[in-house]
């Protein structure tokens, strides 16, 4: 019922500098000029921007796990290679990270480029407030789901994507939460149901930047299939759709020996 899947990302990174046992945060303005609207573009969909104090990048739909899994690795490869190899700086895959507050007094680090998106589960517009009054910043990992419905399914596409997002809850926000739980940004930026409609599917928006280590990459790919092979039945969409936000703790209603939503679900 779901076809032509690809699987995309735009990651959020923060840029560390280590000196000896010590590592400080460096503002990604700093160093790196593309923007939200001027991204740096280095060809066959990998562009690398700035949000806020964050280095954010795009990367190309892929059709495999292995592609997906290629291209995260090819992204920090270029982040390194272009702007931090000489700087003794890496990218930190992270969910928060405490700045001091003289980092944060250029205008950039007090804008947010996050357009507001959905709840899956009230289906209420969400807007990112709050966040200009800390001195920490969160950082996410957000999954692009493209694909394509059958004319025979019966529900519409937003509604599908509803279902896919709080299926997604279940299948790989919750797992990720029992192998690192960031209360600050699940706070102001992740948590259930965090969702954006788009023209080619659907954007999750709960699985914080630590889930895009190298060594959790081609099991978030697993559960993103995970999510969809799920979704392919319309009774489960129906029963998705039948929920309300205190389900996400009650697993049997939605088949536990299917869901597997423990800590090996992000194992290689």
């Amino acid at each position: 019922m779901i076809t032509n899947i690809t699987v995309g990302s735009d990651p959020e990174f923060f840029i560390i500098q280590k000196y000896e046992d010590a590592e400080f945060p460096i503002p990604a303005y700093e160093i790196i000029p593309g923007t939200k609207s001027d991204p740096i573009d280095f060809g066959n969909g990998f562009k690398v921007l700035i949000d806020n104090v964050l280095v954010e990048g795009n990367i190309p739909p892929a059709n495999t796990r292995e592609e997906f899994v290629n291209n995260m690795r090819m992204l920090k490869s270029i982040i390194f290679k272009h702007f931090l190899s000489e700087l003794r700086c890496i990218v930190l895959e992270a969910d928060s990270y405490e700045f001091q507050p003289f980092q944060l007094t250029n205008p950039i680090a007090q804008t947010f480029g996050c357009a507001p998106y959905i709840d899956a589960w009230s289906k209420e517009p969400i807007y990112l407030t709050g966040l200009d009054l800390e001195t920490r910043r969160p950082a996410g990992f957000h999954i692009h789901l493209g694909y394509e419905l059958d004319k025979a399914c019966k529900y519409k596409k937003e509604d599908v994507n509803i279902a896919l997002t709080r299926a997604f809850d279940f299948f790989a926000i919750k797992p990720s939460k029992a192998i690192h739980y960031d209360e600050f940004r699940n706070k102001f930026y992740g948590g259930y149901g965090k969702m954006r409609h788009t023209s080619y599917g659907v954007e999750f928006r709960g699985l914080g930047s630590y889930m895009s280590r190298d060594e959790y990459l081609g099991s978030t790919y697993d559960v993103v299939m995970k999510t969809i092979r799920y979704c392919s039945q319309e009774e489960n969409i129906t029963k998705l759709l039948s929920l309300n936000v205190s389900d996400v703790d009650n697993i049997t209603l939605v088949n536990v020996e299917e869901l597997e939503y423990a800590i090996n679900s992000f194992k290689e």
